[in-house]
């Protein structure tokens, strides 16, 4: 064997393992990159999920307001029901059209989501106000946020102590 032939095999080895390492780098940088794309995604929905749980906390349409001046968290029990009765679709399609005109208008706001005001003393009750999923086959992930609220039946004048309970659905 001549020595331009051990050196053209020693080359080609050399080229070899250089592009053996070059996959494997790229092999484990792609892996480094899908996870923080997991952890940045989980964060931002996590993100999502309290922002639409202060923007809820505020809403005019839920809160207790006597006398033109607003508590802080505490949610109106008649201002929950008829906000949830505006957002359930009756059989008639003119109540139908009415409910989604009404998921349309606040969708901006409160967006793929399920709001819950859920009362637990002195008696346990919850109010679905709104719900609006990703995928109706119920494979739908979410992230929780829980907001402890006052709630206020103004018939009986008392209160009860509860949360609201936010899902932001996502993607993954």
């Amino acid at each position: 064997m001549k020595k331009s032939q051990l050196k053209i095999g020693e080359s080609i080895a050399v080229l070899f393992i250089f592009f053996v390492l070059v996959i494997l780098g790229i092999i484990f940088w792609s892996k480094y990159s899908q996870s923080s794309i997991a952890a940045k995604t989980d964060e931002e929905s996590l993100t999502k999920a309290v922002k639409i749980s202060q923007i809820v906390s505020y809403l005019p349409e839920l809160q207790c307001s006597t006398q033109e001046v607003i508590k802080f968290n505490c949610f109106d029990t008649i201002k929950i029901n008829k906000m949830a009765e505006l957002f359930m679709a009756g059989q008639d399609a003119s109540e139908q059209a009415a409910a989604d005109k009404a998921k349309l208008h606040y969708f901006d706001t409160l967006s793929f989501s399920n709001i819950t005001v859920v009362s637990i003393y002195p008696q346990k009750r919850s109010y679905n106000v709104y719900d609006k999923p990703y995928a109706t086959d119920g494979s739908n992930s979410y992230r929780t946020t829980q907001v402890p609220i006052a709630i206020y039946d103004p018939i009986n004048a008392t209160y009860s102590f509860g949360y609201l309970d936010v899902r932001v659905y996502t993607t993954t």
